[in-house]
This record gives C-alpha cells, sequence and structure tokens, in this order.
C-alpha cells in the first residue's frame, strides 16, 4: 500500500533496538492479500506527532482516543462552544496509524513490564520517548490507561470522523484491528446528514 515514502527493512532486523534510537519506528504494512507485516519503517521527521482531541462521550472512559479529525465541520451548534474560532481538517490516515503505531510500541513495553522484564522494558521505554519527542508523555498515558482498562474499545475523535473517504477510513480501521485484535467496539461522534450522504 506504501510506496514511496517507505523504505523495506528486512526481517532480521524487525525488532533491532537501533531503529528506535535512530528515531525510526516500525511500520506495518497492510497487503492485497489483507495480512499484515512488520517490515516498513518511516522517518520521524514524515510524523508531526501524536494528538488527541479536546472531548469524548462520558461512555467512552475506557476507550482509547484515536484522533483522525480535528475540531468539527459543523460548528454551529448554540450549546456548544467548544471549536469556536477553530478550523476542521481530516488528518492523514499515515498520521493516524502512526498514532496506533505508537500506542502499540507502549503497550509491547507495558506487557514486557507486567512479565516481570524491567531493566530491559526501561531502556527500550527511553529509546522510545527518544523517538516519540515531545508527544512522547501524551502516548504513554493514553496507552498505559487503555491497557488498565483492558483495551477493548476505541473512541474516533473529533465531531465528526464521517467526512473521512471511506476507502481510508477502512483501512484504518483495518490497520487498528490487526495491531489490536482484541478491540471490540469502535465509536464516533457523526451527523446523521453526513451519514446519509455515504454510498
Amino acid at each position: 500500500l506504501y510506496t514511496s515514502e517507505y523504505q523495506p527493512l528486512s526481517p532480521g532486523c524487525i525488532n533491532a533496538p537501533g531503529h528506535l534510537a535512530k528515531g525510526r519506528y516500525l511500520k506495518y504494512c497492510y497487503k492485497s492479500d489483507r495480512k499484515y507485516e512488520r517490515y516498513f519503517i518511516m522517518s520521524r521527521q514524515q510524523y508531526p506527532g501524536y494528538e488527541t482531541g479536546p472531548i469524548r462521550p462520558p461512555s467512552e472512559h475506557a476507550s482509547l482516543l484515536l484522533r483522525v479529525t480535528r475540531n468539527c465541520p459543523w460548528n454551529r451548534c448554540r450549546f456548544c462552544t467548544l471549536y469556536k474560532g477553530t478550523t476542521f481538517s481530516i488528518r492523514r490516515k499515515e498520521d493516524v496509524m502512526a498514532d496506533l503505531d505508537a500506542v502499540r510500541a507502549c503497550v509491547d513495553l507495558l506487557e514486557k513490564m507486567a512479565a516481570g522484564s524491567g531493566a530491559e522494558a526501561e531502556r527500550e521505554f527511553h529509546a522510545l520517548m527518544a523517538r516519540l519527542g515531545s508527544s512522547g508523555p501524551e502516548v504513554c498515558q493514553s496507552a498505559a490507561a487503555w491497557f488498565r482498562a483492558g483495551m477493548t474499545s476505541v473512541f474516533l475523535q473529533d465531531a465528526n470522523t464521517m467526512l473521512v473517504k471511506p476507502d481510508d477510513l477502512v483501512d484504518i480501521l483495518a490497520y487498528l484491528r490487526a495491531l489490536f485484535p482484541e478491540v471490540r467496539r469502535v465509536t464516533s461522534y457523526g451527523r446523521s446528514h453526513t451519514i446519509a450522504r455515504i454510498s
């Protein structure tokens, strides 16, 4: 699926910690045969960083917040002032997938710590934080809260993710499924008018 932005990584180097130290992170490739293989890397400079939006429904307190769009395209509701003065935009699906990569990396470390590999996990944690840069603490906080909650639900932010191209949304959801097969529920805000126009 990905061509110019990615470089092939030999299978023997998949888990090499040196790639973390060099500011690179592993990518999964979504292939036409519906399998996912972990043999692509992308430079950190192409990824602007992990994002979360400003709001979620109370019922999503245990969900991972995955920001697919920014702000609200309608922004005329009298009861809501949250997005006033902001501009709506759709994030690149590659950046959303990179957010999922970052969460997966944090969850992998949490699982390693839970299994008792403290010293090794601590070294990898410092390398991961260096790789993620300023968004590192936010990623790890989100991942840790979701890990404690059981990692079964995801909420797509912000106010109307139904404006994302259906093919892109399918790719994001398929990628989420590949990285986190334990997820059982995905929810989102969306305008009925927008949903009615999807064919």
